[in-house]
């Protein structure tokens, strides 16, 4: 209707000024002057409607606006709430994970017949050259180069690797992993002894078994106490795959280790080599 009134508006306009003409025209008396003053409105009420709905609808326009952005408003202080939210959630959850590490390390670090140290891991080596972690611990809490590292890692024990470098707050970690970790190994079941080389990824290399040496797969991996670095019977990995007997004077022999070191959080550093009894009785 209000589009209508717009596009004939000077059609209109004439017809009401000819209208009020010939009212005035044609009444002279107070009679006339009342019918005059309701023919006026007759003919203005239309206008007046018209009128009327366009001040409304500007104003329930400006209103939905308001409303829209009243809206908005409450939907950003929404997600805001919803982001805060999330992140404290994660944070409780990263806080509930991070306390039941620390509780099986410690119940793991009073089942170790050796002195150690708890630390965290605080960050990896950034070169590619080596595979190394940086703990928060140093020579200030008692920890010295060459000091064997372990942890605890989904419900399993396992030789992290070994200190390289000593400050006095923090210290470097050689895992064993990489390939210029050398750590001499046996077997659990047949006692039969080698050398663990990394392979800078996930496994590692059981080097220098005899050809005839009695190895299966599955058979633990455990350290064998020479070099005089690593005690005996700290936990390594498992055998995954052995070679055939007829290639050369050794066997092939690929090992997993029990760690998974892109997961490490919490380590153990252990402090003395004074005790000769092992992990091996009860562990597993």
């Amino acid at each position: 209707m209000t589009s209508f009134f717009w596009r004939h508006a000077r059609t209109n306009i004439v017809v009401v000024l000819l209208s009020v003409s010939i009212l005035l025209m044609t009444t002279h008396t107070s009679l006339s002057t009342g019918y005059l003053k309701r023919g006026i409105m007759n003919v203005l009420l239309p206008f007046q409607l018209i009128a009327f709905q366009i001040k409304c609808g500007v104003k329930d326009f400006f209103l939905a606006i308001n409303e829209i952005q009243s809206v908005r408003i409450e939907n950003r202080k929404f997600r805001e709430e919803i982001r805060r939210f999330s992140l404290e959630r994660k944070e409780w959850q990263e806080a509930i994970g991070e306390n039941r590490r620390l509780k099986k390390l410690l119940e793991y670090k009073d089942r170790l017949p050796y002195k150690s140290i708890a630390a965290r891991v605080i960050s990896y080596d950034p070169s590619n050259w080596a595979n190394i972690i940086i703990i928060d611990k140093g020579k200030k809490d008692g920890i010295y180069k060459l000091a064997p590292v372990v942890t605890y890692q989904d419900g399993k024990e396992g030789l992290v690797g070994r200190v390289i470098e000593a400050e006095n707050h923090s210290a470097s970690v050689l895992l064993l992993n990489d390939q210029n970790s050398m750590i001499g190994a046996q077997i659990l079941r047949s006692k039969e002894k080698g050398v663990i080389e990394g392979d800078n990824y996930r496994f590692g290399k059981l080097k220098y078994l005899p050809y005839d040496a009695n190895v299966v797969k599955n058979d633990i991996v455990i350290t064998s106490g020479d070099g005089e670095v690593f005690q005996k019977g700290l936990f390594i990995g498992y055998v995954v795959h052995v070679g055939l007997k007829d290639r050369g004077l050794f066997r092939e022999v690929d090992i997993l280790p029990f760690v998974k070191f892109s997961k490490l959080e919490e380590v153990l550093v252990l402090i003395n080599k004074e005790s000769s009894s092992t992990t091996e009785q009860g562990r597993r």
